[in-house]
């Protein structure tokens, strides 16, 4: 394999990471007539770290990206709107490859982003379950000690 393969399919992986980590557990809803919902701010996590900014050119803006796709880089802006990764780019790609650990720092956060209804997320259905045992749902909680 030649040095210009090899760093072709090192991008390639980054990228997915990258991808990951930018939409991990979010999900567009189908609205009445079956389609899916227009992309919004809430849909891809940003980062508006400094370093993050500098080095990948204002990437982790990725909300604006979507938003407005002929935007220039140099300009996308961070929304309010967009939920927030925990740190920059660096230091989320290392984590989201140490499965176990990425899950025990996002899981609550995706959760959070959808006011615990993890109906909402993207979640894949082989965890729901241990999803709902270890982060129970919040309005059930109160009325099971209540009962």
């Amino acid at each position: 394999m030649t040095d210009h393969t090899a760093m072709g399919c090192e991008l390639a992986e980054a990228r997915k990471v990258r991808c990951y980590l930018e939409h991990y557990g979010l999900c567009r809803q189908r609205t009445a007539a079956g389609r899916y919902e227009r992309v919004d701010p809430c849909h891809s996590w940003n980062s508006d770290r400094v370093v993050t900014n500098v080095c990948l050119f204002q990437l982790q803006r990725h909300s604006d990206h979507h938003l407005n796709p002929l935007r220039r880089y140099q300009t996308l802006r961070n929304l309010d709107a967009s939920p927030q990764l925990p740190s920059g780019y660096a230091t989320m790609i290392v984590i989201a490859l140490i499965t176990p650990l990425w899950r025990r720092i996002m899981d609550p956060k995706v959760l959070a982003h959808y006011g615990g209804d993890l109906a909402l997320a993207n979640v894949h259905p082989p965890a729901v379950r241990r999803l709902r045992e270890r982060y129970p749902d919040p309005s059930t909680v109160g009325s099971a000690v209540a009962a």
